[in-house]
């Protein structure tokens, strides 16, 4: 296959694994969005990066200092990201694999947003649906609001459908990096290395002194923690962490 031998000549002109996987992520979304998907879809070796164990420093941000980072962001974007990861408490996987299609009717009618997590994201990421556990969780109001400003912006710069909509099989968070056309960059999740620079710069801006420690994930722990304050039964803790329930 070409796009097998071009991928083989990069790792052969001593690309890293990376880079390499990086274009070949990019080539399949560009073939996919022209048809090859399904049946179809490309199968190109993927080039196995081994995982390094690195127990990394963590702060976990209180409320105050999200709504600060949130705020100090720089960008409806970002503001929408942070209070999205918050209030939900979903993993970057799993965020990153919510399309426009699956909250659209609700985010535009509700104040609390429902997001269902199934294991059909894996399609987007295979790291969306953790066990294949099938939960809920929701956006609050804050979040809402950040994501239609969002949604709005990014329908007046990428809006594909005659009436200037995004359309439903698009990422709720699409990537916005200008090395990828436009075509591929709104059918393109946002990355996890970009999510941890947006999280990482409104922890710096928003005034918190260890920004170089919090990270995405730690958003995901600020909301576990707030859920342990709400007195809920503790299996609807887990539930809505998306963590097996034992004996259920």
């Amino acid at each position: 296959m070409i796009l097998q031998g071009f991928i083989e000549g990069r790792a052969g002109k001593g690309h890293s694994i990376r880079a390499i996987n990086v274009s070949l992520a990019y080539l399949k979304m560009f073939f996919r969005v022209n048809g090859f998907k399904g049946a179809k879809e490309l199968e190109v070796k993927r080039y196995h990066q081994p995982s390094t164990y690195r127990k990394r420093p963590e702060y976990i941000p209180s409320q105050d200092e999200i709504r600060r980072m949130a705020c100090s962001g720089g960008s409806i974007r970002s503001k929408a990201m942070i209070l999205t990861l918050y209030t939900s408490g979903l993993r970057n996987s799993t965020l990153g694999a919510v399309l426009y299609g699956d909250i659209k009717d609700e985010l535009w009618k509700h104040e609390i947003v429902r997001i269902l997590v199934t294991p059909k994201m894996k399609r987007v990421d295979p790291r969306a649906c953790k066990g294949n556990i099938l939960c809920y969780s929701f956006i609050s109001g804050d979040a809402v609001h950040a994501l239609r400003e969002y949604i709005e912006q990014r329908n007046e710069l990428y809006g594909s459908t005659e009436n200037g909509s995004i359309e439903n099989e698009e990422p709720l968070l699409a990537c916005s990096s200008t090395n990828v056309p436009p075509e591929i960059r709104k059918h393109t999740p946002v990355k996890k290395r970009s999510l941890d620079e947006i999280v990482k710069r409104a922890a710096k801006m928003g005034g918190i002194a260890k920004w170089k420690d919090v990270h995405p994930y730690c958003l995901r722990k600020a909301f576990e923690s707030a859920l342990r304050n709400t007195g809920l039964d503790v299996k609807d803790q887990e539930f809505l962490m998306g963590h097996i329930l034992h004996g259920v």
